[in-house]
Formats: structure tokens, C-alpha cells, sequence
């Protein structure tokens, strides 16, 4: 939700390289790698997560239960995070 994401699987491969800009986490990219391979995610989406992911604030630091009841808009502009739909 944070990101804009849905749960199909285009976009849990855009999340995998959000996360990868946001963590070293090798796995992330080799997720994205079979994606783009198998034709599941087109390189434009990933590049843009790969994107969104470095310029947001570090998300591992984020103390979430601080901004539960925060409007969803605040929390993105507050985190550096833009929407990854288009």
C-alpha cells in the first residue's frame, strides 16, 4: 500500500527492486532478473522502483507504529515515497 503496489506479480517484482535499492539483499535481484527473464515485469517498472527505492527514506529505520494513524499521503511525503503506479 505504501508504495502503490498490488499484489499481482508484475508488482511484487517492481517491489523486489524497490526493496533492492532500500536493502543489499541478493535475492531481490535475482528475483527481478527471473522476472524480467520470464517476461513476468517490463525493465522500464523495474527501473523506476530501482529509482523510487533510493531516493525514499531508509524504510529498516522507520518506525511504523508511530505513523499508524497517520493519512497514508502524509506517511509517503514524509518517507520521500512516490506512488510506483502510474
Amino acid at each position: 500500500m505504501l508504495t502503490g503496489l498490488s499484489a499481482s506479480t508484475e508488482d511484487e517484482f517492481i517491489l523486489q527492486a524497490f526493496t533492492r535499492a532500500q536493502v543489499f539483499r541478493p535475492s531481490c535481484a535475482i528475483l527481478v532478473l527471473v522476472g524480467l527473464i520470464g517476461g513476468q515485469c517490463a525493465i522500464g517498472q523495474i527501473i523506476k522502483g530501482l529509482k523510487h527505492g533510493k531516493l525514499a527514506t531508509r524504510l529498516i529505520n522507520w518506525d511504523v507504529a508511530s505513523d499508524w494513524e497517520t493519512p497514508l499521503s502524509e506517511v509517503r511525503e514524509k518517507l520521500g515515497i512516490l506512488p510506483l503506479i502510474d
